[in-house]
């Protein structure tokens, strides 16, 4: 069991580790360098009204508009990361038997419990040195249900 919580905690950081280098990627081809962005945001800060044109034509310059195909890949790249992580926390929690209530309080999707399930499956049978067996995705589904239902129940009542 605890080779398996360090294997969701080295995938947790791995994918925070990826999250941060797409977004280093992203505002280097936005900006070209990232002195540049610093220098644009040191412009905006400057909130003098009198000077906004020229500070707007100022940051335009600073920017390269012609990098947003493959900025926009990057984006969708660094979503993907951010929902495994999403489901990497949320089978580290179900794993340490935290309701899933008091991790994501206020969202309002719910997770994949196959995803999860499989996430699950992974760290147990490959780093599993206590031999707990995969929870299935119905386990899973009834970790979710009584955030849902009450989140149902919330919005039916006001």
């Amino acid at each position: 069991m605890n080779t398996s919580i360090q294997f969701l905690q080295s995938e947790i950081k791995k994918c925070a580790s990826e999250s941060h280098a797409l977004m280093l990627r992203i505002i280097t081809l936005k900006w070209g360098s990232l002195e540049n962005a610093k220098r644009a945001g040191e412009i905006r800060a400057s909130r003098v009204p009198e000077t906004a044109p020229e500070r707007r034509a100022e940051r335009k310059k600073l920017r390269h508009p012609e990098t947003g195909a493959e900025r926009s890949a990057l984006w969708a790249d660094k979503r993907e990361i951010k929902d495994r992580a999403r489901h990497c926390l949320l089978a580290y929690a179900f794993l340490r038997g935290r309701p899933y209530a008091s991790q994501e309080a206020k969202c309002k999707s719910a997770p994949s419990a196959s995803w999860i399930a499989s996430i699950l499956t992974e760290a147990l049978t490959t780093h599993n040195a206590g031999g707990i067996e995969a929870p299935t995705a119905e386990t899973i589904k009834a970790w979710i249900e009584p955030k849902l239902e009450a989140g149902a129940a919330a919005s039916v009542a006001a």
